[in-house]
């Protein structure tokens, strides 16, 4: 394993909304990493992302997936760490 195998990286990118909002729901939820607003859902084709609720998951080699809607807790752990044993 590499220096950067044990090494994750989250950021929000919330959209369709107004930031205001946003900032409501990050604060309600406390989430502890940052967040991109994207107000009218631009940078979300950039992800190949097309609705609200989807997860991007960018591994270290460049390689990213869509994963839509909700992921359960263990679904996501496992999901972590596959990339972090990457």
């Amino acid at each position: 394993m590499d220096d950067h195998g044990d090494e994750l990286a989250v950021v929000g990118m919330a959209g369709l909304d107004q930031p205001d909002q946003m900032q409501a729901f990050v604060d309600e939820f406390d989430l502890p990493f940052p967040n991109v607003v994207s107000e009218d859902g631009s940078l979300w084709p950039r992800f190949d992302i097309a609705l609200q609720g989807a997860w991007y998951f960018l591994d270290d080699d460049g390689t990213g997936e869509v994963v839509p809607y909700d992921l359960t807790g263990p679904q996501l752990a496992e999901r972590l760490d596959e990339l972090l044993a990457s």
